[in-house]
């Protein structure tokens, strides 16, 4: 079962926020189909069926072993190549919120917790340890924010004015693209990967989409309801 938070008396998960396109949580094992600890698909929670797969097994992530705050997590190497491909692109036309709860074992090169096949669309890591973000195909993009250490909620939101933040565990948003505006559609199809070789390297715990800017009282109760649930301090 999806983890609830009780806010003000209610119980609230983030699938109860509209819009939601895509809900991939490593702590609700009934999601999650493997065999020895090798994970074949990553069900989707967010009622899209949009669900995660990986049919070679010599790339698919590991569950079982890795654990956030004692919630699973699925453990991905880059060197074995473990990434997942989704059933559906996830296309992001106008504003959306990205929330990711993750780790990395790697600072030193190009790893991709998003990706798209073609397109060169990306979010990731790059060498000095910087947050890298390619929002458009053909886009421009941006890698002047250090990465967070250890066990990190990462915010990513594009306002309705095509301006892109990041917030890293809740800190005040850093704008990115030097102002520019990013329109156009910003596209995923891929887990860890972009088919460039820049596969993750460590946990990834959870991974929320929506196809709008979340507002700040939205945001705030998504950053509480993670922070609180895998234990990183928001």
């Amino acid at each position: 079962m999806s983890h609830l938070l009780t806010l003000f008396g209610k119980k609230f998960s983030v699938g109860k926020i509209g819009g939601i396109q895509l809900d991939l949580d490593a702590s609700d094992i009934s999601t999650i189909t493997e065999s020895l600890g090798d994970v074949s698909q990553w069900d989707d929670n967010s009622g899209n069926i949009n669900n995660a797969t990986q049919g070679t097994g010599s790339q698919q992530p590991t569950t079982g072993v890795d654990t956030m705050n004692n919630l699973n997590v699925l453990d991905f190497v880059a060197v074995d190549s473990h990434m997942f491909d989704l059933d559906n692109p996830i296309t992001l036309a106008a504003d959306y919120s990205i929330f990711i709860v993750l780790n990395t074992d790697e600072t030193t090169n190009t790893r991709l917790f998003l990706g798209h096949s073609s397109l060169n669309i990306k979010i990731g890591i790059v060498n000095n340890n910087k947050f890298f973000f390619r929002a458009l195909s053909g886009g421009s993009s941006d890698a002047a924010e250090t990465f967070p250490s250890g066990n990190s909620i990462i915010h990513i939101t594009r306002d309705v004015s095509n301006k892109v933040d990041v917030f890293f565990n809740g800190d005040p948003a850093i704008r990115l693209f030097s102002n520019v505006a990013q329109s156009g559609n910003t596209i995923f199809d891929q887990i860890c990967e972009d088919d460039g070789g820049s596969n993750w390297d460590g946990d990834i715990a959870q991974i929320a989409i929506w196809n709008k800017a979340l507002t700040t009282p939205e945001a705030t109760k998504v950053k509480n309801l993670l922070g609180n649930k895998w234990g990183v301090s928001v």
